[in-house]
């Protein structure tokens, strides 16, 4: 997900976080984009025909990366990604303090044995399964 958007028939940076995406001279604009972005989608109109391209990270690296609008129950606004490789570009890289630490973390789990369900998760981002501190904890104290 992205917060800016360049809208490409519009011709405009539009910043998701702002309350009128930045452009203060068209009113309720996010209705009007948002909108038309569900009547397109309802129509199989394809995300690549919506005009709608990341502004951020891909546009910098000169990556064409179509997006659609979305808004959260809670009112956040979001654009996505239409391939999942687009928004891999967005991620900070793993520190490699960060890796070791999960390194360590599998290590001990199969050391001593921990069982599938003591605190492992599956990221999204990578097809590798995760462990986390209940993991660790578990491996290491099983009374725990």
């Amino acid at each position: 997900m992205a917060n800016i958007v360049w809208h490409a028939k519009l011709k405009m940076l539009l910043d998701l976080k702002q309350e009128n995406l930045g452009q203060d001279t068209i009113a309720d604009l996010w209705d009007f984009l948002y909108k038309t972005d569900r009547v397109l989608a309802q129509r199989n109109v394809p995300v690549s025909e919506r005009e709608q391209l990341c502004g951020g990270a891909c546009r910098d690296a000169g990556v064409v990366a179509w997006m659609y609008l979305r808004q959260q129950a809670n009112g956040r606004r979001e654009a996505v990604h239409e391939r999942k490789e687009d928004e891999e570009r967005h991620k900070a890289p793993m520190s490699d303090e960060h890796k070791a630490y999960q390194e360590r973390i599998l290590r001990a789990a199969r050391r001593d044995r921990a069982g599938p369900g003591c605190g492992r998760r599956s990221t999204r981002s990578r097809s590798r399964t995760w462990a986390w501190a209940g993991l660790l904890r578990h491996a290491v104290d099983p009374a725990a």
